[in-house]
């Protein structure tokens, strides 16, 4: 993905919003009890991981990220006594991410991930390093990206005659045209991101999934549930500045063609879904979230 850390962490509002909800399921479990070390897999900028130590009694939080940017960010920004940031692959082998996060197999309390797992081809891999890292009875909070209407909408940007060669690579024999709310889309087998972007299994499936790859850890199922959200940007602006920070189309156009490629990428947005909104000059967005509660049997 395209994720420049000091935009990411001014514009990634909904990702913060969604995260309440396993921050408020922590409070639940854990209230004022003291535990000694929580992992966040996937930290990002580390905003998310301050407010999470901002809101459980933990000795020790250390937040880890695959790239260099990120936890240079996070460091610098978020960076404490208590919580710390370290670069590791969450898909490496395990005698590579305990050495990089010096990090003993059955050593935290709780690991979280927040909007991580879904952009990760071997979650049964990273699945299994969480199991890892938990102490038996620790518990793993897992809060994945799952849908949104607008992915189909922004996946058309692809199918730009000033585009589509650089992502040619995805296309097949099989293009679907169908006609959703007067919009042409246009569907490939294969999508841009590791994810469904064209069709949306039901909430039973994608659930069932979830608790499959749990299980294939070695991990108990708690709670495996899907949330409807909404978000509303105050402004256009602050929704273009996330479409831009999570613009996972960019690293495979040319450094000299990126401008013109978001200009092109902001007048589609604007065209097929800014400028029909009803709730200018906020925008509003519906997606959906998968929270995947799980614990290392004792």
């Amino acid at each position: 993905m395209n994720i420049e850390p000091k935009l990411y962490d001014q514009t990634n509002y909904s990702q913060r919003n969604d995260s309440k909800l396993i921050i408020e399921q922590l409070k639940k479990d854990y209230g004022q009890n003291k535990v000694e070390l929580l992992i966040d897999v996937g930290c990002g900028s580390g905003n998310i991981t301050q407010d999470i130590a901002q809101s459980i009694n933990c000795d020790r939080i250390l937040g880890i990220d695959l790239s260099d940017k990120m936890i240079e960010y996070a460091e610098r920004t978020y960076s404490n006594d208590k919580i710390h940031f370290t670069v590791a692959d969450a898909c490496d082998k395990w005698d590579k991410i305990s050495k990089s996060i010096d990090v003993v197999e059955g050593q935290a309390d709780i690991v979280t991930s927040i909007y991580c797992l879904h952009w990760v081809s071997n979650q049964k891999r990273a699945m299994d390093n969480i199991y890892r890292m938990l102490k038996p009875g620790g518990k793993c909070y897992i809060l994945i990206f799952s849908w949104s209407h607008l992915l189909p909408v922004q996946e058309q940007i692809t199918f730009h005659p000033r585009w589509a060669d650089f992502f040619k690579h995805l296309e097949s024999d099989k293009i679907k045209v169908q006609k959703i709310d007067g919009i042409e889309l246009r569907e490939r087998e294969k999508s841009s991101a590791p994810f469904s972007v064209f069709e949306c299994p039901s909430e039973q499936e994608r659930c069932e999934q979830w608790s499959k790859i749990c299980r294939s850890a070695n991990l108990e199922p708690i709670s495996v549930k899907i949330h409807d959200s909404v978000f509303y940007y105050d402004n256009v602006d602050s929704f273009k500045g996330e479409l831009k920070a999570l613009c996972h189309y960019l690293p495979l156009i040319p450094e000299n063609k990126r401008d013109q490629f978001m200009d092109d990428y902001f007048e589609h947005m604007d065209k097929h879904f800014i400028s029909i909104q009803g709730h200018l000059p906020r925008v509003r967005i519906e997606h959906q979230v998968l929270i995947a509660i799980s614990r290392k049997k004792e």
